[in-house]
């Protein structure tokens, strides 16, 4: 065989070598481009779930909900709302398994450690009244547009910026007005709203609670509405049941 004519074969040789290697090249970028894409669906699907599971709020979906949502119409300077959260309570074993019952929760605070802050609940309650340090902690109630409202605060003594002030439950008129029909009747509209505060004095707490109103106006329009009754339960009871 001539010189040339092998220097042509191991060219052609070259070249498919050449042509197998893009060749292969291409269907591993191919498959990488398949992973990336299902990463990508997966990762968009996650994000999506959470964001569908996220109960992260506004005022104005609390508007939208058919209970009773307290918010103040007076807040010291500096405060702002800081998080607003609607959650869901699962129905009973007793009850309609497609029924889910709204809760919501609302924070108030300032730059620093002064906050307000209101829950509920709907069953399964304890005694909020209740503080770790006790031997610094004080009782005493307040009279609200709700009604008579139990406090303990902390540290004792009436004046001065308290590091911490909890109200006792306040049953709404809703919740009144289905406990009316029978203590083995669930709640449906009625909530239980707990109020607590950090940082800020007694005077203060009680010109918030004094502010409280519903959010919706519907829910405003009677004075049963906005006349709710509060859970009086002493903390040294459970000393004394224990």
């Amino acid at each position: 065989m001539r010189n040339d004519d092998a220097s042509t074969i191991r060219a052609y040789r070259e070249i498919d070598k050449v042509i197998v290697s893009v060749r292969i090249g291409r269907l591993m970028s191919a498959d990488r481009i398949k992973r990336t894409t299902l990463s990508f669906v997966v990762s968009a699907f996650l994000f999506s779930s959470l964001a569908l599971c996220s109960s992260a709020a506004t005022l104005d979906d609390l508007k939208k909900l058919e209970i009773i949502c307290f918010v103040p119409s007076y807040l010291p300077e500096g405060f702002r709302l800081k998080n607003a959260e609607i959650t869901y309570d699962d129905a009973g074993p007793d009850e309609k398994k497609e029924l889910r019952f709204p809760l919501y929760s609302l924070e108030y605070g300032d730059s620093g450690k002064r906050t307000f802050s209101i829950e509920s609940a709907r069953e399964g309650i304890g005694d909020r009244n209740i503080m770790e340090d006790e031997e610094n902690a004080e009782e005493t109630e307040i009279k609200t547009p709700l009604g008579p409202m139990y406090l303990i605060y902390r540290p004792k003594g009436k004046e001065g910026r308290k590091d911490e002030i909890k109200a006792n439950w306040i049953e709404d008129a809703n919740m009144n007005s289905e406990k009316a029909k029978g203590a083995e009747s669930h709640p449906v509209l009625g909530r239980f709203h707990g109020i607590s505060a950090t940082g800020i004095t007694l005077g203060e707490f009680t010109k918030i609670v004094q502010s409280l109103h519903p959010i919706r106006e519907d829910t405003a329009g009677t004075p049963a509405a906005t006349q709710a009754s509060a859970r009086k339960i002493h903390p040294k009871v459970f000393s004394i049941i224990n």
